[in-house]
């Protein structure tokens, strides 16, 4: 007997009672009955997998993505994207794996109303290509896991946002990945990092320390988010005490106060002192993957600065004193004129202020003698030639 409609329903009902899926019978091309069936996203990979359907029935997943399945990425706020015309979204979240959701992620990717997505534990290894994440012109920058099962941390930026790794601010054999990001209005850091649970004091120190060596000279603001495990049950106090200390001496803010389904918390959002607005929601439904871990709630995160922005270099931005023509400079005179140059008044000052003062008086002056000033042609436009009159 060929089932029909109402039998199908009725199947699912009996597998999920407060499932509410439901069922649309298609025109089939051959000798059988086919069904397209509608699930909650927390479903998803239970009703796609051949093992919950009888053995004369064939699943396989929907091309095109149903409208439930675009609840799995609902902001709990909508106007937070709106917040800045220059704000910057990043949904985080801990997948617990991405192997088997892949498909999901891909079609996420497509409907998500967010400029990058950071991702801990994603268990990827070189066997899953970056073309297989997404098809529609994200970059994919990523840390797999070297050695052992699991681990990984990943971030994936659409189009539009320029995103470079940098290697030299990453752990050697941790789980961190550090990239710059440049839109069309700033440029900033974001780190993605993830510390597996019952780490040694070795390790979190290790990302502490290298975090200390170069932040301050970083040139745009920080933004870290990620799993740390820090957990009063099995993190050292001596750790703790110490993450507290690394937030202050770095200039860092915890952002996040989003619990997940224990009343704890594990996952970061680090951001800068002088970044400007900082927003950070709880995601409803399953996030990025089709169930969300009770302990890793997804997170969207709204930011936006304006001490870092990028100012085109045009003559109006620029002190016409000291617009020097470098290029054209006479760098051997110069290097006299600083080897010759008095610098008594800058050791006698009596406050920084004044000592840096002293000294750009020096330097400006030796400039001055040693590089020609640009010429604004900008002002240079002879007005006869559109018809405006000469006072």
């Amino acid at each position: 007997m060929v089932s029909g409609t109402d039998e199908v329903q009725a199947y699912l009902q009996n597998l999920f009672p407060d499932g509410g899926c439901t069922v649309e019978e298609l025109k089939a091309k051959g000798d059988y009955r086919s069904f397209k069936i509608g699930v909650p996203p927390e479903l998803y990979e239970n009703c796609v997998s051949p093992n919950i359907w009888p053995t004369n029935a064939r699943v396989k997943e929907w091309f095109f993505v149903d409208n439930q399945l675009k609840t799995c990425i609902k902001y709990s706020n909508p106007a937070s994207r709106a917040t800045c015309k220059q704000s910057f979204s990043c949904i985080y979240q801990n997948v617990r794996g991405l192997n088997t959701k892949l498909n999901f992620l891909r079609q996420n990717l497509l409907m998500i109303n967010c400029d990058a997505i950071a991702v801990t534990e994603t268990f990827l290894t070189n066997s899953v290509l970056d073309s297989e994440l997404t098809s529609n012109g994200w970059s994919v920058l990523r840390r797999d896991r070297v050695t052992g099962a699991g681990g990984g941390v990943m971030l994936v930026a659409r189009p539009g946002v320029k995103v470079t790794r940098c290697c030299d601010l990453e752990t050697t054999n941790g789980e961190d990945l550090w990239v710059r990001c440049v839109t069309e209005h700033a440029s900033f850091y974001i780190c993605v990092v993830y510390i597996h649970p019952r780490a040694s004091d070795e390790l979190y120190m290790s990302w502490f320390l290298k975090v200390e060596s170069f932040i301050d000279s970083l040139n745009g603001d920080v933004i870290i988010v990620g799993d740390l495990n820090l957990n009063p049950v099995y993190t050292s106090s001596s750790i703790l005490s110490y993450y507290c200390y690394f937030l202050t001496v770095n200039g860092l803010k915890e952002r996040n106060e989003v619990k997940n389904a224990y009343g704890g918390q594990l996952d970061v959002v680090l951001v800068s002192d002088c970044i400007d607005h900082v927003e950070v929601t709880e995601v409803d439904g399953g996030g990025l993957v089709p169930k969300r871990d009770a302990y890793h709630p997804p997170l969207e995160v709204v930011f936006s600065s304006n001490y870092h922005s990028i100012e085109k270099a045009h003559p109006s931005n620029i002190d016409t004193d000291k617009d020097w023509n470098f290029p054209k400079g006479n760098y051997k005179h110069m290097y006299y004129l600083i080897a010759e140059a008095s610098w008594q008044e800058v050791f006698e000052a009596g406050d920084v202020d004044t000592a840096l003062d002293c000294f750009y008086d020096v330097l400006y002056t030796i400039f001055d003698k040693c590089v020609p000033k640009k010429k604004d042609l900008g002002s240079q436009v002879d007005v006869t030639r559109f018809g405006l009159p000469l006072t």
